[in-house]
């Protein structure tokens, strides 16, 4: 791993995805789970939990990208605007320190598929194998 890595990964949530991350936390706020509240809200359709988009790192950091052996430390997250089910997104990271110990500084972003719109912007920090 070095400064300037970039990696990305593009992925989806569909409405069995809100469903079960609610079962699993609890969080069963109308906006996620009915798009009538939703829109009622001033969104266009039910949006997707902040943190359950933001999981994704986390999957990336542990399983891609550095892969089995990373723990995760630190995860800042900014969510700018909503995410929605049925559409294509695209997490960014870019090594923007090392530390030592093999610790690393990441920039993570989550963007709409083709499109420049930072929806989540923050700052992680791992201890790489």
């Amino acid at each position: 791993m070095d400064v300037n890595a970039q990696f990305s990964y593009p992925f989806c949530f569909f409405g069995k995805d809100l469903n079960t991350y609610a079962d699993a936390t609890g969080d069963r706020n109308l906006i996620h789970l009915d798009d009538n509240i939703a829109q009622s809200f001033g969104f266009k359709s039910r949006i997707v939990h902040g943190m359950l988009a933001g999981s994704v790192f986390s999957k990336v950091f542990g399983t891609l990208w550095p892969g089995t052996g990373t723990i995760y430390l630190e995860q800042s997250m900014k969510f700018l605007r909503p995410l929605y089910l049925n559409t294509e997104y695209l997490a960014t990271f870019e090594v923007i320190e090392i530390q030592p110990k093999n610790k690393a500084v990441i920039k993570t972003q989550i963007v709409c598929k083709g499109k420049a719109d930072v929806l989540i912007d923050g700052i992680a920090r791992i201890k790489f194998p």
